[in-house]
């Protein structure tokens, strides 16, 4: 059945791949990437390495199996994530051609999302805002001397999943893209009206060997 897609149906989700599982069982209803199959692999046949997989149930992995689970959370302070593909067009027009013609080149990514700063999660260690700048916090009951916090500004690439439909009911598709991005600038301000505090982050697209890929899991 389709389903006309609406702004609340996505979301943005960011985190790490944890620790790689090379024997037993892998969980249902968790996000893993590949990172080796076996000559007898129990993971997908279609799905290549670095590739994300998700299942109903578990996996028993076979000898040379090899996946990292996916540890994101919800980036609760975003409103709203775009992103837009465009390939180069290059003159290859000649002499002996009445109208210009054009070879597409090779698609670049743009991409910028705006949200709400929020305390303990726009600046939290690891946030959009710790991307660009250090931050340091102090706890108010400063019973340790561990109660003084600081968090490098980190610069590096992050993982993300870019939902366009974070279903969960049985029977329709969970949908969302997954690339390693770089965050190119952020922008916060704060006025002396009514309106909420917001930020806007820019970010391209980070190397990888697999790049963008659109994912479509159907809940069972």
């Amino acid at each position: 059945m389709s389903k006309r897609l609406a702004g609340p149906d996505g979301k943005l989700q960011s985190g790490k791949f944890g620790t790689p599982i090379t024997t037993g069982d892998t969980t249902a209803g968790v996000w893993y990437r590949i990172v080796a199959k076996g000559g007898a692999t129990a993971l997908p046949t279609n799905a290549p390495q670095g590739y994300l997989v998700k299942t109903p149930s578990p996996i028993t992995l076979a000898v040379g199996d090899s996946v990292e689970p996916w540890e994101g959370v919800d980036f609760c302070d975003v409103q709203s994530w775009s992103m837009e593909f465009e390939k180069a067009s290059i003159d290859v027009t000649t002499l002996c051609d009445d109208v210009r013609t054009y070879r597409a080149g090779k698609t670049d990514l743009t991409g910028s999302l705006e949200g709400v700063m929020t305390v303990g999660i726009t600046d939290a260690e690891g946030g959009f805002q710790n991307q660009f700048v250090t931050i340091a916090k102090l706890d108010a009951a400063q019973t340790s001397p561990d109660d003084y916090k600081v968090y490098p500004a980190q610069g590096a690439a992050i993982y993300a999943f870019l939902y366009t439909d974070k279903t969960n009911v049985t029977g329709e598709e969970e949908t969302l893209y997954f690339l390693p991005l770089e965050l190119t600038g952020f922008s916060a301000s704060a006025t002396s009206g009514d309106d909420a505090q917001t930020f806007t982050s820019g970010f391209r697209l980070a190397p990888s060997d697999v790049g963008v890929v659109f994912y479509g899991y159907k809940n069972q």
